[in-house]
This record gives C-alpha cells, sequence and structure tokens, in this order.
C-alpha cells in the first residue's frame, strides 16, 4: 500500500468510526425520543434533521463490542457486517421495546375497560333501585291517599247522617233576640250601630275600615262538634251585600287583638263563600257562584247553618246541602258571632241555634 493510500485511509477510518458511533446515537435517540417522547415510534428513524448524539457511556455494550469491529484494523467487509448486525440488533430491541410499551398500553386499557364495565354496571344498579324506591314509594302514597279518601269519606258520610239527626237532638245555645239575654252589648257609634229591636239583631256600619264588621256576644261560647245556624236578611232590590256568621276562632271574637277565624258569608245576589280570617289577611276555602237557585236579593229571611265535626264542614242554606262535605286545615273548634262586610246597609238576624253533635 502506498503511502497515500496509508494516509488516506488513517484520515478515513477514524471518520468511518465516528459515523458507526453518530448512526447508533441517531438510532438510540430517536427511537428513545419516538416511544418515551411521542408515545409512539417514530415513522422514519433517520428523518431527524439534527440527530441528538449520545455519550458511549450510555450505549449497550453488545453496540460498542460491533462498533469495536469497525476498528480500522478491520476490513471493509467487516465493517459493513457490523453496521448490518448493529442496524439489526437496534431494530429487534426497538422492536421488543416497542411491543412492551403495545402490551402495556393494552393492559390499560384493558382495565380502563373493565373499570367502564363496573360503572355501568353500578349505575344501572342505582338506577334499578331508585325506580324500585319510586315505585315502593309511589305504592305507599298511593296507598295513603286510599285510606285518606276512604277516611274522608267515612266523615263526610258520618257528618250527614249527624246533621239528619239533628231534629232529634237538644239545642245547646238558641237566641231569638226577643231581648238581650246573651249580653250582645247593643251599641250605637258615629261608624256603626248594633241593636236588638223587633225581635231581631240589626247590624249597620258605614266605615269600610270596619270590614269585616265582627260582633259576638258574652255567652257566645266555644263549641265543638256542631251545628250553628242563623237566619239572615238584607235589603231586597240591594245587590252584593255580604254577611254571615264566624265559627272556629280559637280566642273569643270581641278579644283584641283579632287571631282567627272561619266566615261563611252569603252574596245577596247568588253565591256563598267559606273563607279563613287571620290578622294577615284572608283566604278562600270554598266559593259556590252562581246559586241564585238558593239567594237572591228577595229581602226574605235566608237560613244559614254550618255543621262541622273536628275538620270537616257542611254547608247547608235554607236546609239545602251546599257542595260537598269540606275537609278543612285548621279545627272548626271554637267560638262564635256574626259577621257584616257590606257598608251602609242594615243587616237582621234571628234564630240562632246552636246544637252539639254526639
Amino acid at each position: 500500500m502506498s503511502d497515500n493510500a496509508s494516509s488516506n485511509k488513517s484520515k478515513i477510518e477514524p471518520t468511518v468510526k465516528a459515523a458507526i458511533i453518530a448512526l447508533i446515537g441517531v438510532i438510540i435517540g430517536a427511537f428513545l425520543n419516538g416511544i418515551f417522547g411521542n408515545g409512539v415510534l417514530p415513522q422514519m428513524i433517520f428523518a431527524t434533521k439534527t440527530p441528538t448524539m449520545i455519550p458511549t457511556s450510555t450505549i449497550p455494550a453488545p453496540f460498542l463490542e460491533l462498533t469495536a469491529i469497525a476498528d480500522e484494523t478491520k476490513s471493509a467487509e467487516q465493517r459493513v457486517t457490523a453496521i448490518a448486525q448493529i442496524t439489526e440488533m437496534a431494530g429487534a430491541t426497538a422492536t421488543q421495546q416497542y411491543i412492551s410499551v403495545l402490551q402495556t398500553a393494552q393492559a390499560n386499557l384493558e382495565l380502563a375497560r373493565i373499570n367502564d364495565v363496573a360503572q355501568q354496571q353500578l349505575i344501572a344498579t342505582q338506577t334499578q333501585q331508585a325506580i324500585n324506591a319510586a315505585s315502593t314509594a309511589q305504592i305507599v302514597i298511593s296507598n295513603q291517599q286510599t285510606a285518606t279518601a276512604v277516611i274522608n269519606e267515612q266523615s263526610s258520610e258520618q257528618l250527614l247522617s249527624l246533621a239528619s239527626a239533628l231534629p232529634n237532638l237538644p239545642v245547646s245555645f238558641s237566641d231569638s233576640f226577643d231581648d238581650n239575654k246573651n249580653g250582645w252589648s247593643p251599641k250605637d257609634g258615629n261608624k256603626f250601630s248594633v241593636a236588638i229591636k223587633d225581635g231581631v239583631l240589626k247590624v249597620n256600619f258605614s266605615d269600610p275600615n270596619y270590614s269585616p264588621f265582627i260582633w259576638t256576644c258574652d255567652n257566645c261560647n266555644s263549641f265543638s262538634n256542631f251545628s250553628y245556624q242563623i237566619d239572615i236578611k238584607t235589603p231586597a232590590g240591594v245587590p252584593r251585600v255580604v254577611t254571615g256568621i264566624l265559627f272556629g276562632s280559637p280566642t273569643r271574637l270581641d278579644q283584641q287583638p283579632f287571631q282567627e277565624s272561619y266566615a261563611l258569608s252569603i252574596y245577596s245576589n247568588g253565591a256563598i263563600l267559606l273563607e279563613r280570617l287571620s290578622r294577615t289577611g284572608r283566604d278562600i276555602v270554598q266559593l259556590w257562584d252562581n246559586r241564585q237557585d238558593l239567594i237572591t236579593p228577595d229581602g226574605k229571611f235566608h237560613t244559614l247553618q254550618v255543621i262541622a265535626v273536628d275538620k270537616n264542614a257542611a254547608v247547608y242554606l235554607d236546609g239545602k246541602l251546599v257542595g260537598d262535605v269540606l275537609k278543612l286545615n285548621y279545627s272548626t273548634t271554637g267560638y262564635i258571632g256574626v259577621v257584616s262586610q257590606s257598608t251602609d246597609v242594615d243587616v237582621l238576624y234571628d234564630n240562632l241555634k246552636v246544637v252539639l253533635l254526639p
């Protein structure tokens, strides 16, 4: 070999060795970057424009051993064989590591799938339990409603049965207003007047601030499970005169301040109203409208009656049942009185009667 050839060989072989080491670094660096950096194998290991060089201390021993074959003492054929083996080993290593990563990913996916199935089964179980609970609750509510309906029906039948027995029961409290034996406290004021005259109780008030105008007597006591009735007369031809009776007040109606009470009123133009009066206002319990078949401004006496047992009440006008028996929110037990809600008209009351029910 000539000196020039030897010189060229000495210059080329270090370059080949460095290139081999660089190639190994590129392969391993690209693989590690593809697997652990991006989570997938690179499509082209040699696609990196500026490959990352790995120090020889981090290159596995088998690669270094093959690299040694590429020493300048070896032939070109041996170098080519070594490079091929290096490439094959790198590919095999990359493939094994890829398989390992893939298996791990598949295992994680399987765990996620199992967890998802478990969650779906749990949700399905909870949903079914909720459906079962709702169904059970609905059955309980339905049974309670049925039981309540039966009780209400029994209460209604019992109350109507008692109503039919009233003529045979003794009168507990009455007033024909021939005198003031029960202490109605007649008073003639500037804005209202209460008088007992000509065998009737007459009420008239002129100040709307007094509405509803409430009046009672000293002997108008508290009653429980009773029939309370009174005859009421309003002026003929005067529409919308509102007057009636009070019952179920927990305190005496002449006690201040007023607390609460039921008010049952007739409208002379053909309506009957049951409402709950209180210090904070009034709430309609039941309105029977357009009942000109029962009441008109005819100037005649009409008998208004309530039959009350606990929280049940039936309303009668002139002996006729008005609507159905009512289920009330508050007890009917309490003090009684009369009420007028129309100004500048004379309202007459007569023949008050209270009968206690057995």
